[in-house]
């Protein structure tokens, strides 16, 4: 009896597994089944394959086109992000790239993923999120979040966001200036006027 209650919970345990396996496929990385990255493994491409089916969740911090100088921000390397909707490929500065649910994937590992391609990220996701890349300015911190299916070469967008940084650079100042309103011409006797208004304004006694 105790040895058919053992082969129950076994097999049990075998189904639970493989449930979970094919059911929610990147909920197991952490724990390496699966992924071929210092995991247990179980025949499959690892997640660091080019022929990986696996979506992996990768978080990019950088700036677009090129990096301010006041950024103080170490570059690790330069990739191309491409929308193919708009027919457009953008020069993408990395100053810090992660593999969320794949801790041990470091930078280099899931930059050379990328790197073997001709266009890194070929990025597809929702209009608003596509826009909000497309419509940024040369300079651009942003933080863009996503899925990356190697096998594919596919980057699923998530979430795009800026990150902070001490100042805008030379092109982004520039362009804040054109948007800027011209001052109004100084008016004659515009000062002594400013005084009688601000007069005005004083309560009667």
């Amino acid at each position: 009896m105790k040895i058919y209650a053992a082969v129950l919970k076994s097999s049990l345990l075998v189904i639970f597994v493989v449930t979970l396996c094919v059911l929610f496929p990147t909920a197991l990385y952490p724990f390496g089944v699966g992924t071929g990255v210092g995991g247990l493994g179980t025949g499959r491409p690892g997640a660091d394959d080019e022929s990986s089916r696996f979506p992996i969740q990768v978080r990019l911090e950088g700036f677009l086109q090129y990096m301010p100088a006041v950024s103080q921000r170490p570059e690790l390397d330069v990739v191309t992000l491409g929308i193919a909707r708009y027919g457009e490929q953008y020069p993408f500065v990395v100053v810090a790239i992660e593999a969320v649910d794949l801790p041990r994937l470091t930078p280099r590992q899931l930059l050379k993923i990328v790197k073997k391609w001709q266009l890194n990220f070929d990025i597809v996701g929702p209009e608003d999120l596509l826009s909000e890349i497309a419509q940024a300015l040369p300079g651009t911190p942003l933080t863009i979040v996503g899925f990356l299916t190697p096998r594919q070469r596919r980057f699923q967008l998530w979430s795009v966001e800026g990150f902070g940084f001490d100042m805008p650079g030379s092109g982004t100042q520039a362009e804040l200036l054109l948007k800027k309103d011209p001052a109004s011409p100084p008016v004659e006797g515009g000062e002594e006027n400013n005084q009688n208004d601000r007069n005005d304004l004083l309560p009667f006694d």
